[in-house]
């Protein structure tokens, strides 16, 4: 599993839910990943609030980002489950609306720049904090219904909470994760 951090912020903030999804889950491997932009903060990005078309870019090195540290773990990203928090979910959801991992696990993200949803075979998890302030849950549950419109295996969950991942939301993952590998015994 590919762990990913929200939007200037670092892999120490997932490491909590990657323990907790660990403990949870006997033999589960979950790397958390640091996104590739480095910020005048110190900290971490996936891509940034700049145009649509250079936010474009930076979600495709992004992408390879991903592809690079499943490899490094001796898999491949299509053998990995991607959850991101915000715009680590962002990231997320653009891998398994692309079909390059197998399964997508957003948690109070959003749709990034210039990805549109489309038909896809890779079952996708969305959790959004029904306060969140930060990132409306209407874009979650858009994203939701508009997948489940053109026929993709999404669960969507509205969480008690604002822009947090929360260990209700890891419970949740943790319960969506065991139903998805006992599918693909």
């Amino acid at each position: 599993m590919l762990l990913l951090h929200g939007y200037d912020s670092s892999p120490l903030r997932v490491e909590p839910q990657a323990q907790l999804l660990r403990q949870c889950i006997g033999g589960l491997t979950v790397h958390a990943v640091q996104a590739p932009l480095r910020l005048s903060s110190g900290s971490w990005a996936w891509f940034s609030d700049a145009t649509t078309e250079q936010a474009g870019v930076e979600l495709a090195d992004s992408l390879a980002t991903l592809h690079d540290v499943a490899r490094s773990t001796g898999c491949s990203v299509q053998d990995a489950v991607v959850a991101g928090f915000s715009q680590g979910g962002a990231v997320a959801l653009a891998a398994g609306f692309a079909g390059i991992c197998a399964a997508a696990i957003c948690v109070g993200g959003f749709l990034p720049p210039g990805i549109e949803p489309g038909p896809t075979t890779t079952p996708l998890l969305l959790i959004h904090g029904a306060d969140d302030e930060i990132v409306d849950p209407f874009y979650a549950e858009t994203t939701a219904r508009r997948a489940q419109k053109l026929g993709c295996e999404v669960d969507f969950h509205e969480v008690p909470g604002g822009h947090e991942w929360t260990t209700d939301a890891t419970m949740l993952i943790v319960q969506w994760l065991r139903n998805f590998y006992r599918q693909r015994v």
